[in-house]
């Protein structure tokens, strides 16, 4: 009998070791993954942080379905997007990427590395150069055959300059970079051309 206990008692001890060691070990945590629509434009949303899923997707869905007087602009989701960020601020989530309709915003890095976003040839979709961005913006426009990416700390900014840049050459151009505090990469006839 005694040796029945004590066998029993090396399987619960084996046991609990195994549960111990599970528990403590890292787990591989899965983002959070959650795409909106908001006036014809797909925002999508991934964030690193541990958060309460259900609560984010309900506080999301009501930044998005807020409507508001800069709604009708061009830049409207740029505007939500800008919303979102200052909910994470608010909120303490860091490690995020925002793609509103394109453009990235990112927060903190989520590893050892910067995001890689990259720029690709606007006739063929192949890539033409990455950025390593952190806490930045990275608006990109095109007309099919040249494009341009302009790479602000503002959302709002950096998806208005890039209007304003696309067709002026880049002598123009530098002044109104300087001012703005920004980095403009343009590709135009198969070149790169960057000003900062």
């Amino acid at each position: 009998m005694s040796k029945i206990i004590e066998k029993r008692n090396y399987i619960i001890l084996l046991f609990i070791v195994i549960l111990s060691v599970w528990i403590l070990l890292p787990k591989e945590r899965h983002p959070f993954v959650k795409s909106f629509n908001y006036k014809k434009q797909l925002i999508t949303i991934v964030i690193y942080d541990n958060i309460n899923q259900k609560k984010m997707k309900k506080d999301i869905k009501k930044i998005c379905n807020n409507k508001e007087k800069d709604d009708n602009d061009i830049l409207s989701g740029s505007y939500k997007a800008k919303k979102i960020i200052s909910y994470f601020k608010k909120n303490n989530i860091k490690k995020y990427i925002i793609n509103e309709n394109g453009n990235i915003s990112v927060g903190k890095r989520y590893n050892k590395n910067k995001y890689n976003i990259s720029i690709n040839n606007p006739k063929d979709n192949s890539i033409v150069k990455i950025v390593k961005l952190e806490y930045q913006t990275m608006a990109t426009h095109s007309d099919g055959e040249n494009s341009i990416s302009v790479i602000s700390n503002d959302v709002i900014k950096a998806n208005t300059l890039k209007y304003e840049l696309f067709d002026i050459d880049i002598n123009s151009a530098k002044e109104i970079v300087k001012k703005n505090n920004v980095k403009v990469i343009w590709y135009r006839n198969d070149e790169i051309l960057i000003a900062q």
